[in-house]
Parts: structure tokens; C-alpha cells; sequence
């Protein structure tokens, strides 16, 4: 009287055969490891989607996955593996490919509020110079320009461009070349006599601030590394290179070397907090995404669990119909036999 129907026998009459295992919550390949949420070494879980060939093999195969169940202090993480997060000390970026592209993707938009600002400020700061300073005009008539149209397609691709990851790039780049740009227009400035003035001592601190939140910006932004040195080099060489000999000009009424001071200092200390901030961010959002991997992970768990105790439950209510039609049909034999017996003649 086997407990467990064949596949010929559910194909006849399918009210006989046991319900089938919950498959579908169990093929999904599950690997076990203590590197990510520590104190587990388990193997990867054998595929049962092959296992629905027969009720009794999927039985099985049910049976063997529940042995098969992580400890309680154990997380799964998925085929893909725990996401590596070393940041990389030069680059700045996680040695995962799939995770730097993933914070790149998420900080286009988040930072959008903070760019913009930035670049508005940026913007205020020169036009307001120009009306404190009449002299420094043409400096105003190339970083002014530029801020406007970094603002308009800035924010042109953050509403049209619906892949993040590609806007991060896109909107890198056309920073970059806004910023290669502007450096080269004031350096050609500085080598036409009388055409860029020299700022006072108080301008200058101001003009350096702007570079620091400059590169700020491009740490808070996650900015490729790629990038930075061109804008760090660009800055460097259009200002620091003027006024060290001859009948040439330096950019501010202290010559040099004041002026390369003031450019290498906004260099290193906007590099230097964008650094650390940008560390900041980084192990936050590493913390965030293994959060959230784990939640994942405990709710396919719990799914997994609710569709086994269903299909527990629902193979106790077969076993229970099969012992009562059992019982009935013992009950019915037992009665004809015992009214056969009854109806018998009697021998005397």
C-alpha cells in the first residue's frame, strides 16, 4: 500500500496523489558563506527544478532541501556573491564593478540638489565680483557662461536620460570638458597683456575656495579618477604657470610663488575633504546595499518556509483522506463479510 502515488497512477486520478513539493520557492540556487555575514560554510544547494519528473522524486528532493537548511545564526547570499567592498585607495571606487556602477547610478539623483548649488553659488560669486570689481570682467565672462550651461545640461540629462549610470558618465564628462575649457580661456587671458587682471589678495582666497569646492563636488559626485587628475592638472597648469619670469604677468598682485601657493593649497585640502567624504559615503552605502541583501535574503527565506509548511500541510489533510477511505473501505469488507457469515445456512 505505498504511501506515495506513482506518475501513472496522479495522471488517472489526481485527487489520490499527494500534492507536489513547493519547487518553485526551492530552484533558486542558494549558497551559504561566513564572509559576508560571518560564522556559516555551507555548499551550494542542488537545482530541484529537476525534480518534478515524479511526485516521489519531488518528495524527495523536498525532503532532502529541508535537511539541507541553513543554522539560525546563518545568512544565504545569493549566486552572484557577496559584493566586494574594498575601495580602492587611489581611484576611489569599489573593486565590485556591478557595486561601484550601482552607488554611481544612485548618487546622479541624489546629488542633483547638491550640484546645482554648487554650480549656482559658483555662478553668484562671479557676477557679484563683477559688480564689486569692475577689473575682473573678463574673468566673469568665462566662468559665468559656463556655469549656466553646466546648470542646463546638468539638468537636461538628469530629466531626459533615464539611465543613471550613463547620465553619471555623460554628465562627468561634459564637467570635465566645461572645465578644461574655462582654465584654457584664462591661461590664453593671462598670456594677452592687459586683458586679465591681477586680483587682489582677498579675490585670489576667494577664486582658490571655489576650485576646493570644486574638486569637493567631484569626490561627493563619485567622480572617476580619470577625470579629477585632468581637472586637478587643469587648474594647476592655467594658473601656476604664469608670472615666473620675464615681462609675464602672474593672475594675482603677489606674483609667484603666491600664486602656484594658492592653486596647489585649493588642490590639496579640496582634495583632501573630498577624500574623506567621499570614504564616508561609500561605507555607508556599502552598509545600506548588504542591509538590503540580507532582507532579501530573509524574505525568500520566510517565503520558502511559508510554501513548505503549506505543502505540509496539505500533504497531513492527503494522508488524513487516504487513512479514512482506507478505514471506510475496511469497514465496508468487514460488513459485507460479517452479513455474508449471517446469511450462511447452518450446518446441524
Amino acid at each position: 500500500s505505498g504511501r506515495v502515488t506513482s506518475g501513472a497512477g496522479c495522471r488517472t486520478n489526481p485527487a489520490a496523489c499527494p500534492p507536489s513539493p513547493p519547487l518553485a520557492a526551492m530552484s533558486r540556487r542558494v549558497r551559504f558563506s561566513g564572509d559576508a555575514v560571518g560564522g556559516c560554510d555551507r555548499k551550494v544547494k542542488k537545482e530541484l527544478s529537476n525534480a518534478s519528473t515524479s511526485t516521489a522524486a519531488a518528495a524527495a528532493a523536498a525532503e532532502g532541501a529541508s535537511n539541507n537548511e541553513p543554522d539560525e545564526n546563518c545568512s544565504s547570499v545569493l549566486d552572484d556573491g557577496t559584493p566586494d567592498g574594498t575601495i580602492h585607495w587611489l581611484s576611489m571606487s569599489f573593486r565590485d564593478k556591478s557595486l561601484e556602477t550601482e552607488l554611481r547610478r544612485r548618487s546622479w539623483s541624489d546629488a542633483y540638489l547638491l550640484h546645482q548649488l554648487a554650480i549656482v553659488l559658483m555662478g553668484a560669486h562671479h557676477i557679484a565680483a563683477v559688480a564689486h570689481d569692475s577689473s575682473l570682467t573678463p574673468i566673469s565672462l568665462i566662468w559665468a557662461p559656463l556655469c549656466v550651461f553646466q546648470l542646463l545640461s546638468r539638468h537636461t540629462i538628469h530629466v531626459h536620460l533615464a539611465d543613471q549610470a550613463r547620465a553619471h558618465e555623460l554628465g562627468s564628462r561634459i564637467l570635465t570638458l566645461l572645465i578644461v575649457v574655462g582654465t584654457s580661456l584664462q591661461r590664453l587671458a593671462l598670456a594677452v597683456p592687459g586683458l586679465h587682471p591681477q586680483v587682489a589678495k582677498d579675490t585670489a582666497l576667494a577664486r582658490s575656495g571655489e576650485f576646493a569646492l570644486l574638486f569637493i563636488m567631484l569626490h561627493l559626485s563619485h567622480v572617476g579618477l580619470a577625470y579629477r587628475l585632468v581637472l586637478h592638472a587643469c587648474v594647476t597648469l592655467s594658473l601656476a604657470t604664469s608670472g615666473w619670469g620675464g615681462d609675464s604677468r602672474g593672475w594675482t598682485q603677489l606674483g609667484q610663488p603666491f600664486d602656484t601657493l594658492y592653486v596647489v593649497v585649493a588642490n590639496v585640502v579640496g582634495a583632501a575633504i573630498g577624500h574623506c567624504a567621499e570614504v564616508i559615503l561609500r561605507r555607508a552605502f556599502f552598509a545600506r546595499h548588504v542591509e538590503r541583501r540580507r532582507a532579501d535574503v530573509v524574505i525568500e527565506r520566510l517565503e520558502r518556509e511559508k510554501q513548505r509548511a503549506q505543502y505540509d500541510y496539505e500533504l497531513l489533510a492527503h494522508e488524513i483522506r487516504r487513512s479514512t477511505v482506507t478505514f471506510s473501505g475496511y469497514a465496508s469488507s468487514a460488513g459485507a463479510y460479517s452479513a455474508g457469515s449471517t446469511d450462511a445456512p447452518r450446518l446441524h
